[in-house]
């Protein structure tokens, strides 16, 4: 429990590394980036994501690569715009430390994007982590990102 350990606020170091960590996932998945997403999980991380979940370093990039796949797809059917993007806004973060090598961080999370010229909102949802430090370096052993469904207004006629 975490109140158990008499530093539950941890270090700044601690927290910084963390946050970098946090925000190698968020710049992997934004920018497209297999293995910098993967980086910010542990060897055998396991990432839920509405009803998949990816385990371990491998399984981690090829998630991404094959959004990659399916969007370069996508752009030469004509069905999707080159300029598409998300941008991933993670808020209300806390951490908390159980011990000096564990941590859990839990955040409400906005995704916008922008794919068909225009920005949008495009998800929103919860996430709950649990982080080890391994060898010096804090990594996510477990994301469990919750998505809430995305409101889409009836047309105006």
């Amino acid at each position: 429990m975490a109140q158990d350990y008499p530093d539950r606020l941890g270090t700044w170091q601690d927290r910084a590394l963390i946050t970098e960590t946090l925000q190698r996932y968020v710049q992997g998945f934004d920018k497209n980036d297999p293995q910098l997403f993967a980086s910010a999980f542990a060897a055998d991380g396991v990432f839920e994501y509405n009803d998949d979940t990816f385990t371990g370093q491998n399984e981690l990039a090829a998630f991404i690569a094959a959004r990659n796949e399916g969007r370069a797809e996508r752009e030469a059917a004509g069905a999707s715009d080159p300029s598409a993007r998300l941008f991933h806004v993670m808020t209300n973060s806390v951490i908390t430390f159980q011990d000096e090598t564990h941590a859990t961080h839990s955040a409400y999370g906005i995704t916008v994007g922008r794919t068909t010229g225009e920005t949008h909102l495009s998800s929103s949802g919860s996430y709950e982590d649990t982080l080890e430090k391994i060898g010096g370096e804090w990594v996510i052993t477990r994301r469990v990102l919750e998505q809430l469904p995305v409101f889409v207004p009836a047309p105006v006629e």
